[in-house]
């Protein structure tokens, strides 16, 4: 069974995570957090020195903070009634 995956890029030592998703079954069970971590150590490994996300308000703002991301910024789209928020995580000091 695949309960998640996890889509990414990496360029100038800085990581990109695009998309992160888990099953809806199978959430709040440690997989999002193990999926970010193995990513996190892989790209330590390619000398990243950050990794950036999106996320919409009504996704996972609050699992990334959780997990030492900083938000950097917001665009409201109106439109949509929906909030981008950016965030970013030092990997290395």
């Amino acid at each position: 069974m695949i309960a998640g995956g996890i889509a990414y890029a990496s360029m100038y030592h800085i990581g990109y995570l695009d998309t992160l998703w888990v099953k809806a079954s199978e959430r709040g069970k440690g997989y999002g957090k193990q999926i970010l971590t193995d990513l996190e150590q892989q790209l330590k490994a390619f000398g990243c020195e950050n990794c950036q996300t999106a996320t919409f308000d009504f996704q996972a703002p609050d699992f990334y903070q959780r997990m030492g991301y900083d938000e950097i910024g917001r665009i409201a789209h109106t439109q949509n009634q929906l909030t981008e928020i950016f965030l970013v995580k030092k990997l290395h000091d």
